[in-house]
């Protein structure tokens, strides 16, 4: 019999690894080798670059041309906990341009051959089909999304290109089954589909496309909600269709758009500005380094109540209340050791965040987040305390 791909788990934090270094400054003679043992990490390359979340808790990691699959566990040897599990690593020939957890495999587009689809099967690490789209692949997304208790994986996929849509259906061996070709450029950059199918596309400016579900592929969107014509990092949206978010480098927009799907607005609904998510200026010095948001994201639980994104070191999160309350500087934050390369929460859980750092993926409680004003205002008693002290000390 056949040994599976994926054999034993791990908890991270109990086995070393490359993804999770372990280590104690006193074993190493000098900086020099502490600098050497770190010496991989200056490349780029071999960094981790995206995060996915399935709806089996399988969590996606990809670093370079490396495929780390985790698992978030709820319970172990009886005991009730919240893991993250190592379980494997899948090695491909090219460095991948976009993954999605689709069943029990994932679905791949690599760089080098951007008009074809592989579906990888997690048990084994092997292809186990592929497709051949004759058409360039900028993204690609699952025909619903799922929330809440809803783990039913959609046959049908989604594509993008820079003006094309296309729906590719995995049970088929025709590639692709329904496209629609704009004449001119929209630029496309990326795309979501709601629980019932209706579907959100994003061009490179921000311009939003709400489109109605069909059995085919929509011949043109329901509303167009004009962009902000600075370069698009990623969007979001909520499966019960009522929300949307779109990241840029230094803030996130906010929309309301329950309606729009399936209703052509009137031009002041078009024309309404949406929430703007930033981090408050008396904020930004503690930050004390470059803002720069990785792509926001709604969490899956059944109400889907939160954002999480991140900058740099800091993992941030908004509660949908506080959004639609215009408190919009009422966010929580958290510093990590490294990088954030990407997070989110998750599957179908409000209370858990998955952080993906430059060479490590952790599990982050969403409860430990703080208060920002909180953490400023004690962070200037403690300086005021220090300064206070400096000062008499030198009468």
């Amino acid at each position: 019999m056949q040994s599976s791909f994926i054999e034993n788990l791990h908890e991270i934090d109990e086995r070393p690894h490359r993804f999770s270094r372990i280590f104690d400054a006193d074993i190493y003679d000098s900086k020099e080798d502490l600098s050497r043992l770190f010496e991989s990490d200056s490349d780029p390359e071999q960094q981790n670059k995206t995060l996915s979340v399935g709806t089996n808790n399988n969590v996606i990691v990809n670093k370079g041309k490396d495929i780390n699959i985790y698992t978030l566990n709820s319970n172990i040897n009886g005991t009730k906990t919240n893991s993250l599990l190592y379980r494997g690593c899948i090695s491909t020939p090219n460095d991948v341009q976009k993954i999605l957890p689709h069943d029990n495999s994932i679905l791949i587009i690599d760089k080098i051959n951007p008009q074809a689809v592989s579906a990888i099967d997690l048990q084994t690490g092997k292809i186990s089909q592929k497709w051949d789209l004759n058409l360039d692949v900028k993204d690609c997304f699952s025909g619903t999304k799922n929330i809440g208790n809803e783990t039913k994986y959609d046959p049908t996929i989604i594509g993008l290109n820079s003006n094309t849509i296309f729906k590719l259906d995995t049970r088929m061996k025709d590639s692709v089954v329904d496209k629609n070709t704009y004449k001119t450029d929209t630029k496309f950059k990326t795309g979501m589909a709601t629980k019932t199918g209706d579907m959100a596309i994003c061009s490179e400016n921000g311009e939003l496309r709400l489109y109605s579900f069909s059995q085919g592929i929509p011949k043109r969107a329901k509303n167009l909600l004009k962009g902000h014509n600075d370069k698009l990092v990623g969007m979001d949206i909520t499966g019960n269709k009522k929300y949307a978010i779109c990241t840029y480098k230094t803030y996130i927009l906010f929309y309301q758009v329950q309606s729009a799907y399936t209703q052509t607005l009137r031009k002041e609904d078009k024309d309404r500005v949406p929430k703007k998510l930033c981090l408050k200026p008396e904020h930004v010095p503690y930050i004390n380094e470059e803002i720069s948001f990785t792509t926001a994201k709604f969490s899956t639980d059944e109400n889907e109540e939160f954002i999480v994104a991140s900058t740099g070191h800091f993992v941030i999160s908004w509660n949908l209340c506080d959004v639609l309350s215009d408190n919009l500087y009422n966010y929580s934050i958290k510093k990590c050791n490294d990088k954030v390369v990407a997070d989110e929460f998750g599957f179908n859980c409000s209370d858990k965040i998955v952080v993906a750092l430059k060479d490590d993926v952790k599990m982050v409680d969403k409860n430990k987040l703080k208060n920002v004003d909180n953490v400023v205002k004690k962070r200037c008693e403690e300086s005021s305390v220090h300064s206070s002290y400096v000062y008499d000390n030198e009468q």
